[in-house]
């Protein structure tokens, strides 16, 4: 896995064939490109609205020049290709109402065409996934109305900003020939179950299982070690509900408080788990196995970090312990979904799924 590239901001040099206007923009045979309007500053990064705001009046003006290198080397057909396949860019366009909508373009969008001045987003350096994945070796359930998949660690669930084919959603689906919704999902160095609904009426149907977390069960074990600074830190004992509440981050990793809500902490969301079991490996080394009775992103890692019993390798969490992993998004830990239990509302039939 390569690290995330910087997004490049640019402005279609000409008009015409999107994989020419895309080769153009990158392999700077003008000499020049954009960086986004000025204009784009002033609004919120999701609104629409920037785009026909930084085009009122002449669009060269209200874009800022820069130097074309970017201090990388000009991109090749076969390169620029390959960004197509992954779908690591964006344009934009105009829909019937004139308000312009990001595009993420495929391999099916090569000739398609683009005007001189469109907005061009582009991920030069996508993150890339090597993992090897059957679908149908990987299926552990399936029925009409919904399919689960063990997930192997180091594959993301859904497709990310700057690539939408290597991860579990997609791979699933292309390899199945069937369409599936994503209703759950798992972090990257998490393997375990994930579902996907295979209908509009089963993915809705999920949601509201998840929604109230109480009508589903989701299992998960992991190995934890302790933190070197902290050697008295002691895991409570098996059957214990630990709560802690969460701050909305600004960064990937989670800020947790062990104090009881209040707000002069920022604090909004509440985490809560139950410690099923716990085994100790070595002084140092434990196996646990947990009931997750709220879904939040890395909160199993976060609520056990807290209590001085990281994840063993989750740098992220952890600056204390060594990894083999040099990508904090995907350190090499073990943390597994190993079983989901639920009834599902279509059928009323109940489901306890173990790998």
């Amino acid at each position: 896995t390569t690290k995330l590239g910087s997004c490049r901001h640019l402005r279609a040099p000409k008009s015409g064939r999107a994989f020419d206007v895309f080769l153009d923009a990158l392999s700077g045979k003008n000499g020049e490109a954009y960086l986004r309007p000025e204009s784009f500053d002033a609004v919120p990064t999701n609104s629409y609205a920037k785009f026909l705001k930084s085009f009122n009046g002449n669009p060269k003006e209200r874009w800022s020049k820069v130097p074309r290198t970017f201090g990388d080397k000009p991109i090749q057909a076969e390169e620029l290709a390959e960004l197509f396949r992954l779908g690591a860019l964006y344009c934009h366009v105009k829909n019937s109402h004139g308000v312009a909508l990001s595009r993420r373009l495929g391999p099916r969008d090569k000739d398609m065409d683009i005007s001189e001045g469109t907005y061009l987003r582009c991920f030069v350096n996508p993150k890339r996934v090597h993992v090897e994945y059957s679908a149908r070796k990987n299926v552990v359930l399936e029925t009409d109305d919904f399919i689960i998949v063990d997930k192997p660690k180091g594959l993301a669930s859904v497709a990310s900003v700057d690539n939408f084919v290597e991860n579990l959603h997609y791979q699933t689906h292309s390899q199945l020939d069937i369409p599936l919704w994503p209703v759950q999902r798992l972090d990257i160095p998490t393997s375990g179950l994930v579902t996907f609904a295979k209908t509009l009426e089963a993915c809705r149907a999920f949601h509201q299982l998840f929604k109230q977390g109480t009508r589903i069960g989701k299992y998960y074990r992991c190995v934890l070690h302790r933190r070197p600074s902290m050697h008295d830190a002691i895991l409570p004992a098996a059957g214990t509900t630990l709560v802690h509440w969460q701050r909305k981050p600004s960064t990937c990793r989670s800020i947790l408080f062990s104090e009881t809500y209040c707000e002069d902490t920022g604090c909004t969301t509440e985490l809560k788990l139950v410690l099923q079991s716990v085994n100790y490996l070595t002084d140092d080394t434990a196996s646990v196995y947990i009931k997750l009775l709220t879904g939040r992103t890395h909160q199993i890692r976060g609520q056990m970090a807290l209590l001085g019993w990281p994840l063993e390798g989750d740098t992220m969490y952890n600056g204390e312990e060594r990894s083999q992993s040099s990508d904090p998004f995907n350190p090499d830990i073990y943390l597994r979904a190993y079983r989901l239990n639920f009834t599902f509302p279509g059928t009323g039939k109940y489901y306890d799924v173990v790998v």
